[in-house]
């Protein structure tokens, strides 16, 4: 009798150790598409990063520098336009 208590303990423990690992599991998938979305995110931006330290040869330029760069070129019409032209020609 006590053998068979024993090996149900050792069951319902097993199984719990299981079910534990299944919720591990679980909400690792949960999280994947954020993580995912994240690690896109971060690749697209260090691409464009690069592009943009490419043509600008931003180490001889601050952080502010650069700002103030951009935004100065997107506020000029003729590059909303060339912006418009290039994602209508994507399409």
């Amino acid at each position: 009798m006590r053998s068979k208590l024993e090996e149900l303990l050792a069951e319902e423990q097993k199984l719990e150790n299981e079910l534990k690992i299944q919720h591990q599991n679980l909400s690792r998938l949960q999280h994947m598409p954020r993580d995912i979305t994240g690690k896109t995110r971060s690749k697209r931006l260090q691409r464009r990063g690069a592009i943009l330290e490419k043509h600008l040869g931003s180490d001889q330029l601050t952080d502010q520098q650069i700002e103030l760069l951009l935004k100065t070129l997107f506020r000029r019409p003729d590059v909303h336009e060339l912006i418009q032209q290039i994602k209508q020609e994507i399409q």
